[in-house]
């Protein structure tokens, strides 16, 4: 049970870095912070979202940690997905791009980090942003349906479940913070 608790809160630390870390930047990254989003009307969207990115990383995430990893958004941000905390998560730089973000991309992220956070995401990019996607349990059951066919199983509160048969037959190989070993994911995504 300690080691399953163990890797559930590394998993955690890897993937939302931001819930264990207090924000001290001067432009708010969450969406319930006081002055979120006073510069999405400077520049493209891309630059908004580079501006996030950066902003996120320097106060979030771990040089060593996140080296190879992303801030992906489990709500596309070019559908509407809005850049803050409750729309984002780390994840392996290149499986994130594999995914990309299209209707399949957004459900696999949402399954990946758990029903809660993908409901709270995609509530959020409808009321500040400009998705009108699926909803968040909408986007987390056909995620989870997906990943079940390729024998990856979830956890509730987000990460992938270990005792799946993908991660038992060695076809999905997980890092000791639950991250997910690219190398080995491709065949689970493709």
């Amino acid at each position: 049970l300690t080691l399953t608790m163990s890797y559930e809160r590394n998993n955690a630390k890897y993937m939302f870095p931001h819930e264990f870390k207090t924000y001290a930047g001067r432009k708010p990254v969450s969406a319930m912070a006081k002055g979120w989003g006073l510069d999405l009307d400077r520049g493209d969207r891309s630059q908004q979202d580079d501006r996030f990115r950066q902003r996120y990383r320097s106060a979030f995430t771990d040089k060593t940690l996140h080296k190879d990893s992303d801030v992906s958004h489990i709500i596309a941000s070019n559908k509407g997905g809005i850049n803050a905390t409750e729309n984002v998560f780390m994840f392996d730089k290149r499986l994130n791009r594999a995914i990309g973000d299209s209707q399949l991309g957004m459900a696999l992220n949402s399954a990946l980090v758990g029903k809660k956070r993908a409901c709270d995401a995609a509530r959020l990019s409808r009321k500040h942003g400009s998705y009108e996607g699926k909803t968040g349990s909408q986007n987390y059951s056909q995620g989870v349906r997906v990943l079940k066919t390729k024998g990856v199983m979830v956890r509730k509160g987000g990460g992938i479940d270990r005792r799946s048969a993908a991660v038992r037959s060695g076809d999905l190989v997980l890092n000791k913070d639950g991250s997910i070993r690219s190398n080995a994911a491709f065949k689970i995504w493709s």
